[in-house]
């Protein structure tokens, strides 16, 4: 029975363990749901405040973009009132009363009686108030008149009242006996006008003619009026009856431009314009209509047909050679123009692959053609130099080039290793150029010695092959580089090293075998 009671006791516990943690687990669960409406709320407000950071950096840009606005408005304002500042003028009194005289100057003109016309006016007196801020130029010690900046605020016992009064001496017209009566000139011919006006001591003013139906040359219009009272030697302006109709003049011949000028004079002008091919100077004109001596009413038009250079088929040049494009160009009255080249394949070397203007096309004759040539492509040179020249001939071979003139050259210590070639490496050349090159090599003391020893001119130095060589041995001479340096010394220097007795002959003979000797 204990061990039922313990069990019961320990099966008490545990419910009452349960229950507990049922009461803790419902306590943490209100206390999540607290944080998690908490934390939910401070959600929407980090939100909301981003959404406000948001709108405040748009406001903020926004400023600033008008802040920059305003900033360039305010430096070109600033730029403006400093140009105007420079151009402004510090008027003195004599350029203030020089304006004001000016302009009753105008004044009075614009009053003045027209011809003809017998009542005038005339402005006795101009009064000018003007206040101002007046000061003393410090430089030239002139009265002058301040014109106040912009914004400026003058305070009025500042300012001071300048008053200007002109007046004008009215001018005395003519009396009547000193006028002269305009005569009636309407329906007199130009001649018997100007005589009339001659009489009366009056002249010709402008002339102008109008076409009428009044005969030609007839007097249809006169300012001033016959009968006006006008002071001596006036000018009395005439228009004078031009002809209705305009005869046509012959325009065949002539230059469109030339006759331009003939025609407006006439009243006449050009209306359709066509141009035609002709071996004539272009623009010159080849016929009209209406024709010559045909009668027109005034401002009339006429048609005209006027040359052009004569146009020729452009023959096409593609395929053929440089030379027979030309020859075809000559024979159709064309000419070659600029040749350009460009890289081709091989079947086209040498021929036309593009022209200008293009085949089929009218151009005048003698207008250039410009070609494009095909040629063949450029390569690259290698570089061979310090090559062997077993090596040189492949990589030439192997860039499309060809081993040319080979030839050698003494090295002291190099053998057949390319020295020079040409064309230099870098340089672009056709394909298949040959490239020639200059090859070391190296001479044994005892190959020279015995090159010298078989020479034939050995016994013109003077001495047998056994001395010479002796003396070159006593001299140090080595190597062949010693004995390049003493073939380029002058005779009596060779005749010193060598010790030798006949000094004229034997430096040169002994040079000259050594020289040919060593180009072997």
């Amino acid at each position: 029975m204990p061990l039922e009671e313990e069990l019961k006791r320990r099966v008490t516990k545990l419910e009452l363990d349960l229950q507990e943690a049922q009461r803790l687990l419902v306590i943490r669960d209100a206390d999540l749901s607290a944080k998690k409406e908490a934390m939910a709320q401070k959600t929407d407000t980090i939100r909301q405040l981003q959404s406000q950071n948001k709108a405040l950096k748009t406001d903020v840009e926004t400023l600033h973009r008008e802040i920059a606005a305003l900033t360039s408005e305010k430096e070109q304002l600033a730029q403006k009132i400093a140009e105007f500042k420079a151009v402004r003028i510090k008027p003195t009194p004599t350029t203030l009363i020089n304006s004001f005289r000016m302009a009753m100057d105008d004044l009075q003109e614009s009053l003045k009686p027209k011809i003809g016309e017998r009542v005038g006016y005339t402005v006795s007196q101009f009064d000018i108030d003007l206040k101002t801020a007046v000061t003393i130029d410090k430089d030239d010690k002139k009265v002058r008149f301040l014109l106040p900046e912009i914004g400026d605020q003058l305070p009025a016992e500042n300012l001071s009242t300048v008053k200007f009064t002109f007046q004008t001496v009215p001018k005395v017209e003519p009396p009547d006996e000193d006028l002269v009566e305009v005569p009636a000139l309407l329906g007199l011919s130009k001649k018997s006008a100007f005589q009339e006006l001659s009489k009366r001591n009056l002249k010709t003013g402008t002339l102008t003619k109008q076409a009428s139906d009044y005969p030609p040359d007839t007097i249809i219009g006169q300012n001033p009026d016959g009968g006006d009272l006008v002071p001596g030697n006036s000018a009395i302006d005439l228009i004078v009856a031009r002809s209705p109709y305009v005869v046509v003049p012959l325009l065949v011949g002539k230059l469109q431009a030339d006759a331009q000028q003939y025609l407006t004079e006439l009243g006449l002008s050009f209306g359709k314009v066509e141009r035609q091919e002709n071996p004539a100077p272009e623009g010159t004109i080849l016929s009209q209509d209406p024709e010559a001596e045909t009668r027109l009413p005034d401002g009339g038009v006429i048609d005209i047909v006027i040359a052009q250079p004569e146009r020729v088929l452009v023959p096409d040049l593609r395929g053929t050679l440089l030379d027979e494009a030309k020859t075809i160009l000559h024979e159709k009255g064309l000419r070659s123009g600029p040749v350009t080249k460009v890289d081709s394949s091989e079947d086209q070397q040498g021929r036309v692959l593009e022209q200008n203007p293009e085949a089929g096309s009218r151009a005048p004759v003698q207008t250039e053609v410009s070609l494009v040539i095909g040629r063949a492509v450029r390569i690259k040179v290698p570089s061979v130099v310090r090559k062997s020249l077993d090596q040189a001939r492949e990589i030439l071979a192997a860039s499309g080039l060809l081993t040319g003139r080979v030839t050698r050259r003494l090295h002291p210590q190099l053998d057949s290793v390319v020295l020079v070639q040409k064309p230099s490496a870098g340089e672009k050349v056709a394909r298949g150029t040959a490239v020639d090159l200059v090859v070391a090599k190296k001479r044994l003391i005892r190959e020279i010695l015995e090159s010298i020893k078989k020479h034939p001119d050995i016994r013109k130095t003077g001495f047998t092959y056994k001395t010479l060589a002796g003396r070159l041995e006593k001299a140090g001479i080595d190597s062949v580089e010693k004995f390049q340096h003493i073939a380029g010394l002058p005779d009596l220097e060779v005749a010193g090293v060598l010790k030798l007795r006949n000094q004229v002959e034997a430096p040169s003979f002994v040079k000259k075998i050594i020289r040919q000797v060593l180009e072997e």
